[in-house]
């Protein structure tokens, strides 16, 4: 997925959800977006890839990844809103379980899109 759609979908996608702040929506389009061009999870790195002020990307991007927000209610409105967008006639769900030390398990469940995997939970 090229930046300029990347862009534009985050767009569109995040004016889709309801009952969060336009700063929450703008804060998780920019880290999605930095998250697929900096094909990275470090902080520093995504803010790199984000336009604006590095420094200052990195300080806001800490800001907003430390704050608790309502996580059930943004994953399914994100879940509906790449589904829908996405007008696919049917999907290919990934699931990775990634092992953190020895007694941890992470689990992502996305979708195949383009050669690539978008989270939904």
């Amino acid at each position: 997925m090229n930046q300029r759609k990347l862009y534009q979908w985050m767009g569109k996608v995040s004016k889709e959800w309801t009952g969060f702040s336009r700063h929450f929506q703008t804060n998780v389009s920019r880290f999605s977006v930095g998250v697929a061009l900096s094909h990275s999870s470090h902080i520093r790195r995504i803010a790199g890839c984000v336009s604006g002020d590095a420094a200052s990307q990195r300080r806001r991007l800490q800001r907003f990844v430390a704050t608790s927000w309502d996580m059930q209610t943004f994953f399914s409105q994100w879940t509906a809103s790449v589904v829908r967008s996405l007008k696919l006639k049917s999907l290919v769900l990934v699931v990775d379980e990634t092992k953190l030390k020895a007694r941890f398990g992470v689990l992502v469940v996305g979708v195949a899109y383009e050669g690539r995997c978008i989270p939904l939970a």
